[in-house]
């Protein structure tokens, strides 16, 4: 009798034990799905954006056709000056500051007169600024030479050749455009 108790004791000790030694379960936590920084603007969507914005641009009364070239600010304004060279910082990472460069191209009756033309421009970089919340300037042209500049820089961009390329291009062109509207 007392094998019997005995074996019984330690099957219930083995039960008890193995029961009461589960892996402890932790509460769900839900895996963080949101960007580190959702500002951030990749080129694949700046050439997205810069189709948007032509279209935009497009739709103001007296323009012909629009092409646009979306860099981030550094890329595209940043030029730090010293003492004897100016430095451009070239950077292809993403970016949260966004500068909208415009080439227009107007109709005759628009091309007329200046305040015509400085009206439409005055309409597309409104129209655009509002439309997106990351753009922190919008530099707009009429000019044959700038616009081919744009075009230039644009179609290479489409390509898909290396942003790298078109850094010091674009930072050129805006400071090109920035002294053009002083």
């Amino acid at each position: 009798m007392k094998k019997k108790q005995w074996l019984l004791f330690i099957l219930m000790a083995v039960f008890l034990i193995s029961a009461g030694c589960k892996q402890s379960q932790k509460p769900y936590t839900k895996p963080d799905t949101t960007p580190s920084n959702p500002a951030q603007v990749t080129e694949s969507d700046k050439r997205i954006m810069a189709n948007r914005f032509s279209e935009i641009a497009k739709a103001v009364p007296g323009v012909i056709n629009a092409t646009v070239v979306v860099a981030g600010a550094d890329a595209a304004m940043d030029t730090n000056k010293t003492s004897t060279t100016a430095t451009s910082k070239l950077s292809t990472k993403s970016t949260s500051k966004i500068v909208v460069m415009v080439g227009l191209t107007l109709n005759s009756q628009t091309m007329s007169t200046a305040a015509k033309q400085a009206n439409v421009k005055k309409m597309v970089k409104q129209r655009i600024s509002s439309s997106d919340k990351r753009v922190t300037d919008v530099l707009v042209t009429t000019d044959p030479n700038m616009v081919k500049k744009i075009n230039d820089v644009a179609s290479g961009l489409i390509e898909g050749k290396p942003v790298l390329s078109y850094a010091r291009s674009a930072a050129e062109l805006g400071r090109m455009m920035k002294e053009q509207m002083k």
